[in-house]
């Protein structure tokens, strides 16, 4: 798909939005497989001022319900499939549900009454395209969280262009890079992966879900795509570079490798830079509530003495970042201490969750910070990571 193209279906999309009623500021869910009409229907919600909300289709019918009633969705995207499995025990859904499906595009589905759109054939109709507003909501993002409790993540236009800004300035993906898009749509990862491509004219080259978690295919597709900017989870890279078993790789052009979300173990990353020895590597930090907030370039070759984890690295340029003890007090450097965040990309808070919102925003010297709960120490390499305050645990970058 052409980025004419791309365009084309998204003012479609708008203008479908307009005639049933939505406006700027309003909610429109996403519970579909990852492909050019998902990303379609986000700009066409972002063209409208509205904010699209991504649930994960591999999830529970019943939790994609609680998220699409918490913020008040009107409209949900999906496709035949995911339509099936969304509505299966959750049928006061239905009303809302709009299937994106071609018109020539045979199904055998039962359920004849579905609200379908077709955004690649038929006319395009006018509707009010959004002025720029650095305040209005963007996107939801819903992570459990420690506590297990889902909490929308409220992200603005301005957050997320900070973010974009700074990685475009940092990676300079140009109009030449072949990006891969390996994060489900749910996971803060694929922010870079979108709007990095849009902003600089790249090529996105979406990876669903089956193929995500097959790392000989995703081996193959990195080779025959060219992909030249890599981004996932340690997890998954960990699992390229295992597969291989002292064959021969297959030749590549990339050139950026970065991984967020969790550690990534001394040992496989290791075998990942003997396995790919041209690209940059990168190990980024960040929780969904600053995307991006410090960064490690990793020393290639990496010190055979060294053992322990790699840093996070140190602030990137639109954050300010403080290590504070559990009242809030700087610590000196080099001590222990809660790792907190301000600036353009940190959020406001969470979705008509001021509870929540107070526990982890605060004000100290005229800014408002955010606790990620991770608890660091400074040294001369960026923040080393020691662990969380809470018990939360992740596992595959979740």
């Amino acid at each position: 798909m052409s980025y004419a193209e791309l365009s084309a279906a998204a003012d479609r999309i708008a203008a479908f939005l307009h005639r049933n009623g939505i406006v700027a500021g309003e909610r429109v869910g996403l519970f579909m497989r990852k492909s050019a009409r998902t990303l379609a229907a986000i700009f066409g919600i972002l063209r409208l001022g509205a904010a699209y909300v991504p649930t994960d289709v591999g999830s529970s019918s019943t939790r994609a319900a609680t998220l699409f009633s918490d913020c008040d969705v009107r409209i949900i995207f999906t496709d035949p499939e995911s339509a099936r499995h969304l509505i299966q025990h959750t049928h006061q859904l239905k009303p809302r549900v709009v299937v994106m499906q071609p018109r020539h595009e045979e199904t055998n589905d039962t359920y004849e009454s579905w609200r379908t759109l077709d955004m690649l054939h038929g006319e395009k109709h006018a509707y009010p395209r959004s002025p720029p507003d650095v305040n209005r909501l963007a996107y939801i993002l819903y992570t459990s969280g420690s506590s297990g409790t889902p909490k929308g993540v409220a992200i603005s236009q301005r957050n997320a262009v900070s973010f974009v800004e700074w990685a475009s300035a940092a990676f300079k993906v140009t109009a030449q890079d072949q990006v891969s898009s390996h994060a489900p749509l749910h996971f803060d990862l694929s922010i870079f992966d979108l709007y990095i491509c849009v902003k600089n004219g790249a090529c996105l080259h979406l990876i669903d879900a089956d193929l995500a978690a097959s790392p000989r295919h995703l081996a193959t597709l990195i080779s025959s795509r060219a992909i030249t900017v890599w981004y996932s989870a340690p997890a998954i890279l960990g699992m390229l570079a295992e597969q291989h078993n002292g064959r021969s790789p297959a030749p590549n052009r990339l050139r950026l490798v970065l991984f967020a979300g969790e550690v990534f173990p001394i040992a496989k990353l290791r075998r990942l830079l003997q396995l790919w020895p041209q690209p940059a590597y990168y190990n980024l930090y960040g929780p969904t509530e600053t995307n991006v907030c410090t960064a490690y370039r990793v020393p290639t070759p990496i010190p055979a003495e060294r053992v322990e984890p790699l840093p996070i690295g140190h602030p990137c340029d639109h954050c300010n970042t403080i290590v504070v003890d559990e009242h809030q007090r700087p610590v000196p450097d080099g001590e222990p201490g809660l790792l907190c965040v301000a600036g353009p990309s940190v959020v406001t808070g969470y979705w008509h969750a001021p509870e929540k919102t107070a526990q982890r925003f605060f004000q100290l010297d005229g800014q408002r910070w955010y606790n990620t709960g991770d608890v660091v120490r400074s040294s001369c390499e960026g923040y080393l990571l020691l662990g969380r305050l809470d018990r939360m645990i992740k596992r595959h970058g979740y």
